[in-house]
Formats: C-alpha cells, sequence, structure tokens
C-alpha cells in the first residue's frame, strides 16, 4: 500500500514491540528509510490485565473494570496505566518527533494508540474510542500542525 501510493517519508518510527517493530523493519527494508524505534510508542500497559479477554478481566477485577469502563480515559487498571498516561506519553514522543523533521515521517505504533489520538485531535470522548478502530498495518494520516495545535 506503502509503494503503490507513493508515500513519500524521511524516516520510519516504531514502537519497540515485535509486531511494530517487525513491520517498521519489513518498511525499512523495501524504502530504503532509517528506521528508529521508540520505547514511548508502545501500546498501552493494561498491568494486571495484559493477555487476558475482556470478559476473564470483568470476571476477576469486577469493581476495578466496572471502574475503568465507566472512566477509560482516566483510571488505571492494577499496575497499568491509563489511557490519559499513556496518551501524554504518546504525544511527548510525538512532538519531539515533529520538532527534529521538517519532512513527512512514519510512525508504526498499535491501534490503542492511534484511537487515543484521534479521540484526542476530534474531542471524542474515549468511550467511543473504537469509532477509530484500525486494522492491522492499516494507514493513518495525521497532521502535525494539528498535533502541535492542540492542547493537552
Amino acid at each position: 500500500m506503502v509503494l503503490k501510493n507513493n508515500y513519500k517519508f524521511s524516516k520510519i518510527y516504531s514502537s519497540p514491540q515485535k509486531r511494530a517493530l517487525k513491520t517498521a523493519e519489513v518498511l525499512s527494508k523495501v524504502t530504503n528509510v532509517e528506521h528508529i524505534a521508540m520505547e514511548d510508542l508502545k501500546e498501552i500497559n493494561f498491568g494486571k490485565w495484559e493477555g487476558m479477554s475482556w470478559k476473564e478481566v470483568e470476571e476477576k477485577y469486577p469493581a476495578e473494570y466496572k471502574e475503568w469502563h465507566i472512566n477509560r480515559r482516566y483510571t488505571k487498571p492494577p499496575k497499568g496505566e491509563s489511557y490519559q498516561e499513556m496518551l501524554e506519553r504518546v504525544l511527548s514522543v510525538l512532538h519531539k518527533v515533529i520538532n527534529e523533521n521538517c519532512d513527512d515521517v512514519a510512525i508504526v505504533t498499535h491501534s490503542a494508540v492511534i484511537m487515543c489520538i484521534q479521540c484526542y485531535l476530534t474531542k471524542t470522548p474515549f468511550h467511543k474510542m473504537l469509532n477509530f478502530k484500525t486494522e492491522n498495518t492499516s494507514i493513518t494520516e495525521i497532521d502535525s500542525n494539528l498535533l502541535m495545535q492542540c492542547n493537552r
């Protein structure tokens, strides 16, 4: 899709997590563009909920799940991070990338990261984040000027 649509970018940044990293490495190889893994582009940390289905989470952590489900933007799973904390982490690194680059760049990251950024930019409540659900290896274009203009 990237080659077919003639996307041009000067660098590739990615999460260091396996799927994003592998995708970025393949993209780097076929485009001959430098790839840099950045820790702060990682997926949200769900703590004790990692690897569990939502049904399992609801059964094992009913009170915590209920609170999180009502206010997922600011509520943390046990030993995890809230969507707001993830958003702040990601926005910080995106601002750094924008300030260090004049040309377009590719960012390879995760669905929750993309959904949170879309909610943030469009002022959509986080309980509606699935409106922005992406498929694996899909392309979402985001204007860096819009990211820099938004206030946290």
